[in-house]
Formats: C-alpha cells, structure tokens, sequence
C-alpha cells in the first residue's frame, strides 16, 4: 500500500504547492509562461499515469465491500457529479474554477447561489461515491485523498480570488454564492441557456464515463 500512499502524496503535493501565487509566479518568470503550463500538463499526466497504475497493484483489503449492491451509488450519483463539474465549468464565475471567469455586472447565475465551487464539489462527490462502492482500503486511500484535495481546494481558491478580488469585492460575491446551499437547488430551474448547456454535456459526459469505465479501468461500474 505504501507505493499508492506515495503516489497520491506527491499528486497532491504537485497540485497545491504551484497553487501558492509565490511559487506559480517564481516558475513563470523563470520558466515564462507557455513551457510552465506545458511542464505543469506534462507532470499532471504523468502523475495520474502513475495513481492509476499504484492504485491498480495495491493488495486487495477488504473494509466494507466487495457488495455489488454498492455499485449502484456511483451509478446514481455521478449523473450529479457530470451535472456540476460540466455546469460549473461554463457557468462564469469569479471565485472558483470555471472556462468563463468574469461575471461582470450580470447576476448572480442560481448554480452559484448553491455553490461558488461546483466543479470542487463535484470532484469531491466523485471521490465520495467511489470510495464507498469500492469498500476497501486502496479506495479508501485513493479516493479519500483526493476528496480531501478537492475540499480543501475550496479554502485555497478562496484565499487566491480574495487576494486577486479585493476583500470588499470578494465578500459581496461570497456572500451571494455560498460554499454550499442546497436550500437554493430549485433556482436551477430558472437556470439561463449556459446551465441546459452544462446539463448537455453532462449527460454526453456520464454516457462517456459509463462506456468507457471497462475498457479504460478494467471493471465495469454496471451493478449487473
């Protein structure tokens, strides 16, 4: 187990140190700014190529699984998960990951009103229902950890767009988008044409995930 833990340790530690504005800024004067996102993407994959394979020669330890019952939560959730990784990646948003990041003058989009970090969110609910379906203790690890980074990825990202934003800036756009308010879930139905865009790609993602999880991982996520 301890190639895994080690796997998953430098993972994290690769996506949080460069997260600090001090050492992103240091390696793109010294490296400019095109050869550091190509290191930067080069190093990501190489790292996941590396979790992928620790993960896939850990001993199996059984915790609360192997129950085939289980498999029916990822199954169910990640349709949730496609829905606020997709959404929130083109939902513009000042204070958390998303390919459009300002909002300008424009309001508050609903999917922000029950998250300012949906991508985060869904990344760490990915992690969640993984671990449970898999019930054992290189799940537990992996996906654990990686839970871990997506939430505590949240207080970093806070950190950077309060320093970026301004304070003032930053509280007022906080206090409108919450880390998480499920209260405002039925907003989302008045959702402008951008979220039914995200719910598109959503549902093509989750189609994705569900044909490729066999030939990709080598299990299938069918509980039948």
């Amino acid at each position: 187990m301890t190639p895994l833990i080690l796997a998953v340790l430098v993972f994290i530690a690769a996506h949080s140190i460069p997260a600090s504005p001090a050492v992103r800024g240091a390696l793109i004067r010294r490296l400019g700014r095109p050869v550091y996102l190509a290191a930067y993407s080069l190093l990501s994959l190489l790292l996941v190529v590396w979790v992928a394979v620790a993960y896939r020669q850990a001993p199996y330890v059984g915790l609360w699984g192997p129950d085939i019952r289980l498999h029916w939560v990822p199954v169910l959730g990640m349709p949730v998960v496609c829905l606020l990784i997709c959404a929130g990646l083109v939902t513009p948003n000042a204070l958390s990951l998303t390919f459009r990041g300002g909002m300008g003058d424009r309001a508050m989009p609903p999917l922000l009103r029950v998250s300012r970090h949906p991508v985060l969110i869904g990344l760490a609910l990915w992690a969640l229902l993984h671990m449970i379906a898999n019930g054992d203790a290189a799940s537990l690890i992996l996906f654990g950890l990686m839970g871990g980074l997506a939430l505590g990825g949240m207080g970093m990202m806070d950190v950077r767009r309060r320093r970026s934003l301004g304070a003032q800036v930053w509280q007022e756009l906080a206090d409108q988008a919450p880390r998480l308010n499920l209260r405002a879930l039925p907003a989302l139905l008045r959702s402008g044409p951008l979220f039914w865009v995200g719910c598109a790609a959503a549902t093509l993602l989750y189609a994705l995930l569900l044909g490729l999880h066999q030939p990709v991982i080598g299990v299938s996520p069918l509980p039948w």
